[in-house]
């Protein structure tokens, strides 16, 4: 990756925030197949963590120093709890990843559109 950019240019990769994830993964029809591999959040919390802490060390390991998770404001109680559930992948995830690697949140509130 370092060898396709120029002198002083920070590499980042920006990846979807875990709270992304988990709003596809929690949609009803999602939930029920969902349910049936984990029995609780606890579990789901913990292997979607480790998947994108396995992410972020690949892409460190070939150049990556900034990762960036997007992620849009979520209204509702849903909204609330997968942010809960998010803020508990993401704080698993970020665990023991090497020190000069930079992992920043971005969140939007509202809807972009590209023409």
């Amino acid at each position: 990756m370092r060898n396709q950019i120029s002198g002083g240019t920070v590499d980042k990769q920006i990846l979807p925030a875990p709270e992304l994830c988990l709003a596809e993964l929690k949609r009803s029809d999602n939930a029920r197949a969902l349910n049936r591999v984990y029995q609780s959040d606890t579990e789901m919390v913990h292997d979607l963590a480790a998947a994108y802490h396995q992410i972020m060390s690949d892409l460190y390991r070939v150049g990556a120093r900034t990762i960036q998770l997007n992620r849009q404001g979520l209204g509702s109680q849903q909204g609330r709890s997968i942010t809960e559930l998010g803020t508990q992948v993401s704080r698993e995830a970020v665990r023991d990843l090497p020190a000069d690697l930079c992992v920043q949140w971005h969140v939007t509130h509202g809807t972009c559109y590209s023409a």
